[in-house]
């Protein structure tokens, strides 16, 4: 392959990672007019099916592109993409925003696979550059994507977020069509579809158990038998991974205590920090008369000015991890960041009044969150053996992303318990609902100092045992 295929090929592979990262970040400030729209407490609903079917669509996609082949999978995964938008751009009532919600969340399952695309079709020497420039990619969306959202979402309302994913979604598919070359690897695979649809399907009823518990009652029917259903299915998943030959999640993987150690520190800063990143734009959107002691008022235009100095000191962390990470150590490094962002977040959960504070404490927590998230996989390195990291990476991948959109999912439950007013359609929340909740995430982050506490590394084992 040129030089110059090389590059056009890895932009437009990039051009599909900006595309996954943008179904959240575009969409994110977009949740307050949405639920003045539908009239609905549950907005949370459409952050949590996003990731909680992307965490599913991962491990399932990622053997069936070994089957099949990953750009036939990226294509497919991109296909069900657009549409998912045209249902939400188009969508009637809640329901069909769910559900365009969840075909855009199988979308998350490109972004690995594009990864991997890299490895089997650039030249050796592109590598480097191509990892580099999609880290760089992601940062930008970062950066740009409140910018965008709030100019997309003030001139066009909330749908026109969702109509501008599906230009971007039909350019990714054009492009990679056109330009990307197929994967000649092909690896002999079971998809595990029984051990996703119990996984996926167990957790989904045990949070709509507890959505309806909050609204209805613990003792009511609504609640009692979506959890019961979900923990029989949790029961039954369990069964057949044991079972199974080619199991989605390798549970003798996930027992060693390097590994579950990681696991819940992963999922306790990954929730952490997309919680905190959903509850600042609801909070400063809510006008100061219905807040009363919180609350901006701000359009999605203003929502960047308090989201955009924490994405740039995510970056900065995110980027400071390569250099400090020889000189103290992932543990040390995800303790660090972990701590600031519980900082940061019980600075917002009692100090929230004026701009500046919500600005400076968002501020601390995103340089802990970019230090906390980038420490993770150096921890996979440092716990496991060689041959093991790459399976224990995707399921530390696959139950962060389950925790995450169960943890947010959570904390929405617990803001949708003190509705105090409805303003244009918009729930208004107590003041001490905010709180509650951003504790809650303080609390996540020192769960993850407590669990790097109580880790070992293999080499420590190693040792321990000698």
């Amino acid at each position: 392959m040129s030089t110059a295929r090389a590059i056009a090929v890895l932009i437009v592979l990039v051009f599909v990672t900006e595309v996954v990262a943008l179904s959240f970040q575009l969409v994110t400030p977009a949740l307050s007019p949405m639920a003045a729209r539908f009239h609905t407490a549950q907005i949370g609903w459409v952050v949590t099916i996003l990731s909680l079917v992307g965490a599913i669509a991962v491990p399932l996609a990622g053997k069936s592109a070994d089957i099949r082949g990953k750009r036939k999978v990226i294509v497919w995964l991109t296909a069900a993409m657009i549409v998912g938008s045209v249902v939400v751009a188009l969508a009637p009532n809640f329901g069909f925003v769910l559900l365009g919600r969840a075909l855009q969340g199988l979308m998350i399952a490109a972004g690995p696979l594009t990864y991997s695309l890299m490895r089997d079709v650039l030249p050796h020497r592109m590598l480097a550059l191509g990892a580099s420039v999609s880290t760089t990619g992601i940062g930008l969306v970062t950066i740009a994507g409140p910018f965008l959202s709030g100019y997309l979402i003030d001139a066009f309302g909330f749908r026109g977020v969702f109509w501008f994913l599906v230009v971007l979604g039909v350019l990714a598919l054009l492009l990679v069509l056109s330009v990307v070359p197929e994967s000649a690897l092909r690896v002999p695979a079971r998809l595990d579809v029984v051990g996703g649809l119990l996984l996926g399907g167990g957790v989904a009823l045990l949070l709509l158990g507890l959505t309806f518990g909050s609204e209805q009652g613990w003792g009511s029917t609504a609640a009692l038998l979506p959890l019961a259903c979900g923990a029989l299915a949790a029961v039954a998943w369990w069964r057949h991974q044991r079972r199974s030959d080619d199991p989605l999640v390798d549970l003798s993987v996930v027992r060693a205590r390097p590994v579950w150690t990681v696991m819940v520190a992963g999922a306790a800063v990954t929730t952490a920090v997309t919680a905190a990143a959903v509850l600042i734009p609801l909070m400063v959107q809510t006008p100061r008369s219905a807040g009363g002691s919180y609350g901006f008022g701000v359009t999605a235009s203003g929502v960047p000015l308090y989201l955009v100095p924490a994405g740039v000191t995510t970056m900065l962390g995110g980027l400071a991890i390569g250099a400090l990470a020889r000189r103290f150590g992932p543990p040390r490094l995800l303790a660090a960041g972990a701590i600031l962002m519980a900082v940061g977040a019980f600075a917002l959960a009692f100090v929230h009044g004026e701009s500046w504070q919500v600005v400076t404490a968002y501020l601390v927590s995103g340089a802990g969150s970019g230090l906390a998230l980038g420490a993770v996989p150096n921890l996979v390195i440092a716990a496991v053996p060689a041959e093991q990291q790459g399976v224990t990476a995707g399921v530390v991948s696959l139950l962060q992303s389950l925790g995450s959109s169960a943890g947010v999912q959570v904390i929405f439950i617990v803001l949708a318990m003190q509705v105090v007013a409805v303003a244009g359609g918009q729930p208004v929340y107590a003041d001490s609902s905010y709180t509650i909740a951003f504790v809650l995430v303080g609390a996540l982050s020192l769960l993850a100092v407590a669990m790097v506490a109580a880790a070992r590394t293999r080499e420590q084992a190693e040792r321990e045992s000698e």
